[in-house]
């Protein structure tokens, strides 16, 4: 069984087409709406970091899904988002998405 921080290492070396195939298949639903009185300027459904400039190593190839922390991510909407958590350098890692 893998752990989660082999979870997390894979993702980050996947491209994101392979690392969201599953969960598409599983789940073809649309996103949530967002909450009422919340603007979305910005989302990351689309499985890559297009529109992004992505520096550093603290956001590995694609945007996060809930499936590599599962239950642990509170607050987003949707499939995909940021995560600077980096399973070789924990909360050292940096970068900066804009």
């Amino acid at each position: 069984m893998p752990t989660r921080r082999d979870l997390l290492k894979l993702a980050l070396t996947l491209p994101a087409a392979e690392l969201l195939a599953p969960v598409r298949a599983q789940d073809a639903a649309a996103p949530p709406a967002a909450k009422p009185g919340t603007e979305v300027f910005a989302d990351f459904e689309g499985g890559n970091w297009d529109g992004w400039k992505v520096e550093g190593d603290a956001f590995g190839s694609a945007p996060a899904i809930d499936a590599l922390f599962p239950g642990k991510m509170k607050g987003f909407g949707g499939k995909g988002f940021v995560c600077t958590f980096s399973p070789e350098k924990g909360y050292a890692a940096t970068g900066k998405a804009t």
